[in-house]
């Protein structure tokens, strides 16, 4: 039996708008780097606009570089560095993505 409750049809219009609050929070965004390998710049995409450190790191665990941006691309000069793997970690509050590339 379904009864009418104008509270509980509010409390479904508050749990409508508290998932779309939460989808709109989960939005997932794929961060990309290229070329890789690289020889002179690595590019990264699809980084949220909010800011954020951009962290360089080679395969010894070194940090080379740290950069703080609210851009949703970014390019790095790797022209200095020699050929081997190295990491990129960007943090965004609580969320951190890492990323891979090779220098030739």
């Amino acid at each position: 039996v379904a009864r009418y409750n104008a509270d509980s049809l509010n409390l479904q219009f508050d749990k409508k708008e508290n998932y779309a609050a939460q989808q709109q929070a989960n939005k997932v965004t794929t961060v990309s780097l290229s070329p890789n390998p690289v020889r002179d710049v690595v590019n990264i995409q699809g980084m949220s606009a909010n800011k954020k450190t951009i962290t360089m790191i080679n395969a010894s665990g070194s940090v080379l570089q740290n950069i703080v941006s609210a851009n949703s691309n970014y390019s790095i000069n790797t022209k200095q560095l020699p050929a081997g793997v190295y990491f990129i970690k960007i943090a965004e509050g609580e969320k951190i993505t890492s990323l891979r590339f090779v220098k030739d």
